[in-house]
């Protein structure tokens, strides 16, 4: 939910589910987190108590993350990459890739399960894999990249006989394999310049990428990603910056240009950058 009002405030420009959002994941963070910061399962009347799962951590790293990209503040993804750290610390299975649904303190079980086949949600292995890959290009972290690698190739002799059971998965190979469009945009929410910038980005559908985001005059000492490291207004105008690991093409302050720089950037990654899945 709190992914799906965070993109309908950046694709719609309404800000009321940018709000919601935000108010959906200040509760989780206050309310459902254990001294701690281990996330638990359940409230009522005042009281949450029970270990999250799995699901629990990847789903809400990912809402996290979808938060911030839509103009949330930079503290939410700094929260999505502290969840990221629990899910290996806690979920990881060092045995071959993948991730257990439960965590290593939870209740004794006769078996600690863990599976990779979407049911009428998306699996949670793959959700964790993805929340992990798009960390790892947010925060230029190669090992959390491998590590979402490992936790779908763990079950590619599945997926290549039952694919679709393993959508959610194969969403996770499609952006490792083409690599996400590296957006940064600098400049102030609600100016004019900003805005026009974003709309025009906003408005097209981009599957695979990572946004950035920063205002110089409120959040220039908080820059959670290296992305936005060295950006900043273009003779005091809103810019937009597309990057490839980390390199950026010249900055963009006209709204028009932005559509055909985006076509230009919008190709395959080369095979050094991961390797073969």
């Amino acid at each position: 939910m709190i992914g799906a009002m965070a993109e309908g405030a950046r694709i719609l420009g309404d800000p009321r589910y940018l709000v919601a959002a935000e108010r959906a994941a200040d509760f989780l963070l206050k309310t459902l987190r254990a001294p701690d910061d281990r996330l638990l399962r359940t409230y009522r009347s005042g009281k949450a108590h029970l270990n999250a799962y799995l699901d629990d951590y990847a789903y809400f790293c990912e809402g996290l993350i979808d938060l911030y990209e839509a103009g949330g503040p930079a503290r939410y993804l700094t929260e999505a990459a502290g969840l990221a750290e629990r899910i290996l610390t806690d979920f990881v299975a060092e045995d071959g890739g993948g991730f257990y649904h439960t965590s290593r303190d939870h209740e004794r079980l006769i078996l600690r399960h863990r599976e990779g086949h979407d049911g009428a949600t998306p699996n949670a292995n793959a959700s964790a894999a993805m929340a992990l890959a798009r960390l790892s290009f947010h925060l230029n972290r190669e090992d959390w990249r491998k590590t979402a690698v490992a936790a779908v190739t763990v079950y590619g002799a599945v997926i290549e006989r039952f694919a679709r059971a393993f959508c959610k998965s194969l969403a996770v190979v499609d952006y490792l394999l083409e690599g996400p469009i590296e957006i940064a945009v600098v400049g102030k929410p609600g100016e004019a310049d900003y805005q026009a910038l974003r709309r025009e980005l906003d408005m097209r559908y981009l599957p695979n990428q990572i946004l950035a985001h920063l205002d110089p005059a409120t959040e220039s000492g908080i820059k959670p990603s290296p992305l936005i490291e060295g950006k900043g207004l273009i003779q005091g105008k809103a810019a937009l910056y597309l990057c490839h690991n980390f390199t950026c093409s010249s900055p963009i302050t006209d709204p028009a240009q932005v559509g055909t720089a985006l076509e230009a950037h919008q190709k395959p990654i080369q095979a050094s950058r991961l390797g073969s899945l």
